[in-house]
């Protein structure tokens, strides 16, 4: 790509590790966003490694790579299927609520329990109740670029087979 334009892709392949990686910049991730990666990886890429044809899984992974830089290649979204958690959090949060006004009830006076310490400081952090595998995401940080310029804003997709 472009260092002015902060558009290049790079594609890392460890075969010995059997990872694969595509790091967008970010002139280029709404081309080529970290969905599109994950697919591009995950449909394209790794059934072709898993047959020992490297070759052929870069070959096809950067042919689908030019297509969604075109334009060309879909993503098949369902909007109309909701998957968040925003409802569970909701019902989560009203029922700590809850507990705390029924603990307090009494009119007593003073601080907080331990476990509402507890409960509270855990709030805002993630995990615990879900999550999943995923090859998908992105990888954190950024790669700058020692080469002339650009840099790799942390887009991207990762998989492994």
């Amino acid at each position: 790509g472009q260092a002015d334009e902060d558009n290049g892709i790079l594609i890392i392949l460890a075969k010995e590790d059997r990872k694969i990686d595509i790091n967008t910049g970010y002139g280029i991730e709404y081309r080529v966003s970290d969905r599109t990666a994950e697919k591009i990886i995950n449909q394209i890429m790794i059934p072709e490694f898993k047959s020992g044809n490297f070759y052929s899984g870069l070959d096809k992974g950067t042919d689908a790579l030019f297509y969604a830089l075109n334009g060309e290649f879909k993503e098949d979204r369902d909007f109309s299927k909701k998957n968040d958690n925003s409802r569970f959090v909701f019902l989560i949060i009203i029922f700590i609520i809850i507990i705390i006004l029924l603990r307090n009830r009494g009119g007593k006076g003073g601080g907080g329990s331990l476990l509402d310490v507890i409960i509270l400081s855990n709030m805002g952090r993630t995990g615990g109740f879900g999550g999943g595998g995923s090859f998908g995401g992105g990888s954190s940080g950024g790669f700058g670029g020692g080469f002339g310029g650009g840099g790799f804003g942390g887009g991207g997709a990762s998989g492994g087979w």
